[in-house]
């Protein structure tokens, strides 16, 4: 019997591992965590996709099996909400580039924020909360997190970027 309590062990781990993906679907614009399907507003989905993506494409210590708490993906209120190339990307892809949210993002000059810092914490706020919902218990690794003294906080999450899938991401 000694030999089955490891092999036991061992399967109970791997769907462990399984079920703790995230798989974020552009196609359908929705997210799926231990087979729970979360829909987010378009604005709310692009944020939450910004830090998945940052967290996935924007790793810099690649080398490392896990991310083990490491920040270094996150960014600051001013770095996320700043038009930049990436986020009207994400836009036309997803949404296409006639949607509001798209244009809206086009008329924007280079230095203004799409958002206040306040209108910022409460779409991180929103977002978490529908995740803590649909999760009911250990929805922290998927919830946005701030990290950092005030002024200089900076955001992302702390999922390990392997347990991380995007489909249909055009990169």
């Amino acid at each position: 019997m000694k030999l089955a309590d490891p092999l036991l062990s061992f399967f109970k781990t791997m769907k462990k591992e399984r079920d703790g993906l995230l798989i974020c679907d552009l196609q359908k614009r929705s997210l799926t965590i231990n087979k729970k399907v979360i829909n987010l507003p378009p604005s709310e989905f692009i944020l939450y996709l910004n830090y998945l993506i940052n967290k996935t494409s924007g790793c810099k210590h690649k080398n490392r099996s896990s991310c083990n708490n490491c920040e270094a993906c996150f960014e600051t209120f001013r770095q996320t909400v700043t038009p930049n190339r990436k986020l009207m990307d994400l836009y036309k892809q997803i949404y296409g580039e006639n949607s509001d949210n798209y244009q809206m993002l086009k008329t924007k000059s280079k230095n203004e924020p799409l958002e206040s810092p306040q209108g910022f914490l409460q779409k991180i706020s929103k977002i978490n909360r529908k995740i803590k919902s649909k999760l009911k218990c250990n929805a922290t690794p998927y919830c946005i997190s701030g990290s950092g003294n005030y002024g200089c906080t900076v955001y992302g999450i702390k999922l390990d970027s392997n347990k991380i899938s995007i489909l249909n991401h055009e990169k």
